[in-house]
C-alpha cells in the first residue's frame, strides 16, 4: 500500500478531501478500476473493485470512500 494512503486522522477530524490519497490513487492506477478500459480505467469486475476498496481502507477508511463513491455513482448511472 502506498504509504501515502496510511492513516491520516487530521482528514477525519477537519472533515477535509484526502487529495494525498486520491494522488496515491491515481499514481498506483487504482482510481478508476472498474471504469472500462476504453474510458481511462482497468476494466475490473465487481469483484476486484470491492478488493481495492477494502485493501485501501486497512490503511484509510476515508481514502477508501474515494473509490467506493464512485462505484456507486456508476451503478446509479447505470440503473436510470
Amino acid at each position: 500500500m502506498p504509504r501515502s494512503l496510511r492513516v491520516r486522522p487530521q482528514v477525519d477530524e477537519s472533515a477535509t478531501f484526502p487529495q494525498h490519497a486520491l494522488d496515491a490513487l491515481i499514481q498506483a492506477d487504482l482510481h478508476a478500476v472498474h471504469i472500462p478500459e476504453e474510458y481511462g480505467g482497468a476494466g475490473a469486475d465487481a469483484l476486484a473493485t470491492v478488493i481495492v476498496i477494502e485493501e485501501v481502507g486497512r490503511a484509510c477508511a476515508s481514502s477508501s470512500l474515494i473509490s467506493a463513491v464512485n462505484l456507486m455513482r456508476k451503478a446509479r448511472a447505470a440503473g436510470r
